[in-house]
Parts: structure tokens; C-alpha cells; sequence
């Protein structure tokens, strides 16, 4: 990932990896003052910056952006025959024919379902 600070006075543009920055950032002594921080566009401390940096990092991994809750695995029949899977296989002393097991799901629970020979 990459961003890009721009320096207004001179109309020069450096591209730094959000990794460069950071490091930057963290080496720089305590209460120094930088032009810009990652989400806005006036001037923080190395402090402040740090606190933005450990924001965003948690937003990023929990997930409250748009994108997140979206695709086929967030949709409601799909939780619902992933539950009854679970049920099924979880319970004791009950056979779980292959048919009844997605595909996605057939190679990791290989050890709890069944085939049914042919002449059943």
C-alpha cells in the first residue's frame, strides 16, 4: 500500500509505502511535529500520528468498512446450511452422506461423512 504526500510550496510529489512512513514516523523523537498526518492534511505530532496509525490498523482489521459483510458467504442461506452442516457433523453417531456436504466443506471433513456403496 502506498501513499502519496505531496509538498504544496514546491509541486513536488514523493510516493511512500505506508511501511517507510510508518518507520519514519516511530524513529522520530518524542513530540516532533510532522507537516501531515495519514488522514488529514495539517500538521500533528509523531504522537498523534502513531495513535492514527494503530486506529486505522484496527479498523482495517475489523473489518467496518464498506466492503465488509459482503459476498456469498455473508448471505443468509449460506450461514443456514453451514450451521446445519456443523449440527449434523458435530453430532455423535450420526453418518453424513457426502451429498449433503458442500464441496467447499467435502476435503476438510473428509473423516466424519460417508460414502454409501452403490448397492445401499
Amino acid at each position: 500500500m502506498t501513499t502519496t504526500h505531496e509538498t504544496d510550496a514546491r509541486d513536488v510529489q514523493r510516493v511512500v509505502t505506508l511501511g517507510e512512513g510508518f518507520t519514519a514516523v516511530k524513529a522520530a523523537p518524542p513530540g516532533q511535529e510532522f507537516d501531515r498526518s495519514l488522514r488529514a492534511r495539517w500538521s500533528k505530532t509523531r504522537e498523534e500520528i502513531l495513535v492514527e496509525f494503530s486506529d486505522g490498523l484496527a479498523e482495517r482489521i475489523n473489518r467496518s468498512d464498506a466492503r465488509f459483510r459482503v459476498g456469498r458467504k455473508w448471505e443468509f442461506a449460506w450461514q443456514n446450511s453451514a450451521r446445519h452442516l456443523a449440527n449434523k457433523v458435530n453430532t455423535k453417531r450420526l453418518i453424513v452422506h457426502r451429498s449433503e456436504v458442500p464441496k467447499e466443506f467435502r476435503e476438510r471433513l473428509a473423516a466424519r461423512i460417508y460414502d454409501f456403496p452403490d448397492e445401499y
